[in-house]
């Protein structure tokens, strides 16, 4: 019997020997929670999942009925677990023989010797039996609920646009001299800073920070600092810490500066690093002052690298709920006339309102607001406006997305595609042999299966390796598909790591971490634009991702890197002819593996990638390509954009933090039937962390050995526990301590050991050196075109 995720119920023979069920199974929703129904209905079925993790646990756990006691299984540990795998299965095999499934003993123990000792048959398991908890208990916590998939793909679309909004009423805002707590204040070289400290100095509470050769302490409200050293950053906070200064908002106007990107970004990061590290655990807010970031009134010159550090605006509070961070940008006008000290005074005001938007830009004497527009792109009869025989350069070609696209140009014309990347790859002459002397799931055999795919659609294939952020190497590259084709008429700039080791926690986040997603994204794209420079293309496509409006945990650098393309497009529509289109794809269009390793951990995976169905993936191309004259940018979001919004950026609430078990009026739910006995919290640090729980998922007791993710937690949930344990015991909790100890005892020990050891930042510091020592590195790899384009040295 066979449970079909396209009906939801019993498949039947006439279905499943079906071609057009099995389109209808890759096109249409996959109705797992009616399938689970359908198990359900027989009490006596026993459920266990096959396969790594234990996400579909965590879904059934969210259906099954509070009094259902029949076993829901995983047969494999999570990695994070603590226990050896056949410990694991055999624990699961123990309770599937506890309810009474027959188990072969002499398959499971063939050549092995054992001894008979006396046990009980079954578990000694005192069990209370309460009224069912209060249902309504988790709609206090929207965030947490999922956001339904849109079924249309012409519902999928946005573009980015801006709405002007009332300004902040300066004359009724609150006077300057009741705001409480100290203003930090970087100082950027424009005046700007300074003047919004002068509109301060009335309060008496503000400090003022700039940039320096090292750390300094040049008057008692005044410091200096080397922008690009973390252990100054660590320095100025443990000092303002050690006198007791509180310092609740923080204005940031390092990206108003000649070079946003190191200092702008890594300052951000840096500081942020130094506020965990020395337990500032307060609310803090954060503003984030930029100028030019984006092209409101069509007179600005966008500064793409001022954009780099939106990603961390958008991930840090996701990180750190205790910390709210707003990108205010601004047009700065001469220094000394009357709109400069106008614009200090609405940079105070915003920074003062209760209400936080994410994104506020002042044009003149007008506020603007950030909104995406939904733009639905309907099927249609039409091809993509691309040549038939066309030169097609795809960067990253050899990655699923750039693929992808191959095959998407190759089934629209018969095309010349050119395909780059940075890793070697055999000469089309040793592909068969190849594929026979390797094993099928090698990946260099299925890149090699999907090129000749595109040749048996009558595309003329080219394979070149070199690097997208050498200029000499992308510089010959070009020239040698010149010599070959002529014309180049498209390219599509689909290079980028996005492997789960590449996803890093700010707190662990270091610049080497951060140049792997700045390699291609950041110094490539600029290379590219160079080498790319009189060529009459019909389109340049930037593939960028869902993360630079969303951001995500662990994906600050990646986030910032995806921005940097979404800006730089439209700076270099600005000046040139030949459009740039960046396109934010869902969570990397295709991808089969998640790529935040933070969620990956999770039970329950929220907001995976859902673009996974490469037809589907297909479907979504070709309605871009049709639109691309309507937008320089697309976003593609197969869920509502505006609900993952408001789930993903706007700020919670402090009392959405607050323990619920305080509020005496909701119920708790029943501990639900799990894998191990329940044991009570056995001290005072025990018993507060399971308090912590108990309001956090809604459970009446929570044993010491009770695994958080088969309670039914999730990244939110995760989130929001690790700043109240942080607040609670004044710790330097991360999400990777909790992801590591995922229950009550284990958390209790990591928390005494953040207590006995306080490590030292050690995070190697940016220099005009390393960064050109770097590039010689890359300038000597070289570059391979199947051996057809001679190397002009011995070297390479």
């Amino acid at each position: 019997p066979l449970i079909s995720n396209v009906t939801g119920t019993w498949a039947t023979a006439s279905e499943v020997t079906s071609p057009e069920y099995w389109t209808r199974h890759l096109r249409h929703t996959v109705r797992f929670a009616d399938g689970i129904q359908t198990l359900l209905t027989d009490s006596q079925m026993a459920l266990l999942e096959i396969g790594p993790g234990q996400g579909l646990c965590t879904l059934v756990r969210q259906q099954i009925s509070k009094t259902d006691e029949r076993p829901v299984l995983a047969s494999l540990r999570n990695f994070y677990e603590r226990q050896s795998d056949r410990a694991f299965i055999l624990n699961a095999l123990g309770q599937l023989w506890l309810t009474g499934l027959p188990i072969d003993w002499t398959r499971l123990q063939a050549h092995e010797r054992h001894q008979r000792i006396s046990l009980p048959a079954y578990p000694f398991e005192r069990q209370h039996y309460w009224l069912e908890g209060n249902k309504q208990l988790h709609h206090d916590q929207p965030s947490s609920l999922p956001i339904q998939r849109k079924v249309d793909i012409s519902d999928w679309f946005y573009i980015p646009s801006w709405k002007r909004s009332p300004l902040p009423d300066i004359s009724n805002s609150p006077e300057l001299k009741t705001i409480t707590g100290s203003w930090l204040i970087f100082v950027d070289t424009q005046g700007l800073g300074e003047q919004i400290a002068q509109q301060l100095n009335a309060a008496g509470a503000v400090i003022t920070v700039t940039t320096g050769q090292q750390f300094a302490r040049l008057s008692n409200t005044s410091y200096s600092l080397n922008p690009h050293n973390p252990l100054d950053y660590d320095l100025l906070i443990k000092g303002l810490r050690k006198e007791g200064r509180i310092f609740n908002r923080i204005v940031h106007c390092w990206a108003i500066i000649q070079d946003p990107q190191l200092v702008g970004f890594y300052s951000l990061l840096f500081l942020t690093q130094a506020l965990s590290k020395n337990n500032v655990l307060e609310p803090v807010q954060i503003e984030v002052v930029s100028n030019s970031l984006y092209e409101i009134t069509g007179d600005e010159v966008i500064c793409p690298e001022c954009s780099i550090v939106l990603g961390l605006c958008k991930v840090i509070p996701q990180e750190y709920p205790y910390i709210t961070c707003r990108n205010i940008d601004v047009f700065l006008a001469e220094p000394g006339i009357p709109q400069r000290d106008q614009l200090a005074k609405q940079i105070v005001t915003e920074s003062i309102m209760e209400e936080i938007v994410p994104v506020v830009a002042y044009r003149g004497k007008h506020r603007w607001v950030q909104i995406f527009e939904a733009i639905p792109l309907k099927p249609t009869e039409d091809k993509p406006s691309l040549r038939e025989g066309g030169t097609y350069l795809i960067v990253g070609g050899l990655g699923r997305i750039g693929l992808t696209l191959a095959e998407f140009i190759a089934q629209q014309v018969r095309a010349k595609l050119v395909l780059i990347g940075r890793s070697s790859f055999p000469a089309p002459e040793d592909w068969n042999q190849w594929i026979t002397t390797h094993d099928e799931l090698d990946t260099v055999s299925k890149k090699i299966r999907n090129l000749q795919a595109l040749e048996a659609l009558n595309a003329e294939v080219l394979v070149i390796r070199a690097d997208i952020a050498d200029h000499e190497q992308m510089q010959r590259a070009i020239d040698f598909v010149h010599k070959c084709y002529g014309e180049i008429h498209g390219v599509v700039h689909a290079a980028g790591v996005t492997d789960i080791d590449a996803m890093s926690l700010i707190s662990e986040t270091s610049p080497v971490d951060c140049e792997r997603h700045f390699h291609a994204k950041i110094f490539g794209t600029k290379v590219l634009e160079q080498v790319l420079q009189g060529e009459a293309l019909d389109f340049c496509l930037l593939i960028s991702s869902l993360s630079s409006i969303l951001g995500g945990l662990g994906f600050g650098a990646y986030a910032s890197a995806n921005l940097f393309l979404d800006a730089f497009a439209g700076r270099h529509n600005q000046t040139s002819p030949v459009p740039w289109i960046s396109v934010d794809w869902d969570g990397e269009a295709f991808a089969q593996q998640p790529l935040d390793k933070a969620i990956n951990v999770l039970k329950n995976k929220t907001d995976r990638v859902e673009l996974s169905d490469v037809q589907t993936g297909l479907d979504a191309f070709q309605r871009i390509f049709l639109a691309l004259h309507r937008s320089q940018q697309f976003v593609v979001s197969t869920k509502s954009l505006s609900a993952r919004i408001e789930q993903w950026l706007q700020p919670r609430q402090e009392n959405a933090v607050s323990s619920l078990a305080e509020k005496k009026d909701l119920a708790l739910h029943q501990r639900p039937r799990l894998r191990n006995a329940y044991v009570a919290p056995r001290n005072t640090l025990e018993r507060e962390i399971a308090s912590l729980w108990q309001g956090s998922l809604g459970i009446e007791q929570i044993g010491v050995y009770d695994n958080f993710f088969e309670l039914g937690g999730h990244s939110f949930a995760a989130t929001r526990l690790v700043d109240q344990l942080r607040r609670s015991f004044q710790v330097d909790m991360s999400l990777r301590n909790f992801f590591e100890s995922p229950t009550v005892a284990d958390l209790a020990e990591a928390i005494n050991n953040l207590k006995k050891t306080s490590t030292e930042p050690n995070l190697p510091s940016i220099t005009p050196v390393a960064r050109k020592q770097r590039l010689i590195q890359r300038s000597s790899e070289g570059i391979l075109i199947h051996s057809e384009l001679p190397d002009q040295s011995e070297d390479k």
